[in-house]
């Protein structure tokens, strides 16, 4: 027992900042104010995000902490800010580009 062999630290991981601290997180709920329940308490809710984006919640985390954004993840941003009173999008690609490295 005494030679017990001690872990090696672990190296190269970057920390994570809190999502509602993300540029994606204050576009989303400075645009996404009126699609019902998305916003709970001045956060977005990620699980509605997953529900309404057909990904799971995971994966919403990871657009949150992404540098850059893809093509994919800016295309279900887009479709799940429809707004049906107002029959409009209401994240517009403009809104996304600079997320997106373009």
């Amino acid at each position: 027992m005494e030679n017990k062999q001690k872990r090696q630290p672990v190296t190269g991981i970057r920390e994570l900042t809190p999502y509602y601290d993300t540029q994606l997180h204050d576009i989303l709920t400075s645009k996404m104010g009126n699609v019902e329940g998305m916003i709970v308490g001045g956060r977005i809710d990620t699980k509605r995000m997953a529900d309404r984006a057909n990904v799971c919640r995971y994966t919403v985390y990871r657009w949150f902490q992404a540098d850059e954004l893809g093509l994919t993840p800016a295309k279900k941003i887009i479709n799940m800010s429809y707004d049906a009173e107002s029959d409009t999008y209401l994240v517009t690609k403009e809104d996304l580009l600079p997320l997106m490295g373009l």
